[in-house]
């Protein structure tokens, strides 16, 4: 398993450990507490560990550069078109309500949200590719 294998594998597994956190925190706490859950994206912190040398292995070759960038690519898209939906829907929720001012606590949400949706879609995108190369390769 290649090392970019690996790593959308461990976003996978920290960015659901992230949600399942902040939904136990959030019933228990509040929403507003609960953003504490996205410490656990610090985590991420540990991925060069995961790109480490070995003597004799090649790390990253070609393939595997051309998946990270379509992955990049795919991430950047979804985070697009996410993040343009989220925010009209605000604005025509708030616009209905006839109320001009978007909460402090929306803003931090927005940013959060964005960064997972973005690993979320390039972490698959990772595994996507890997699996498709798999079946080709079969």
């Amino acid at each position: 398993m290649t090392p970019l294998h690996k790593e959308g594998l461990y976003w996978l597994i920290l960015l659901a450990a992230t949600a399942a956190t902040y939904a136990v925190l959030a019933v228990f706490a509040g929403p507003i507490a609960a953003f504490g859950a996205f410490g656990f994206l610090g985590l991420s912190g540990f991925l060069p560990l995961l790109y480490r040398r070995r003597p004799e292995a090649v790390v990253m070759d070609e393939r595997d550069q051309q998946i990270a960038l379509r992955a990049q690519m795919a991430g950047y898209s979804v985070f697009w078109l996410a993040f343009t939906l989220g925010v009209m829907s605000l604005w025509a929720v708030l616009f209905w309500r006839k109320q001009e001012m978007v909460s402090i606590h929306t803003l931090p949400l927005i940013v959060m949200g964005g960064t997972a949706i973005f690993a979320t879609a390039r972490a698959v995108a990772i595994l996507v590719q890997y699996r498709l190369q798999a079946g080709k390769e079969e």
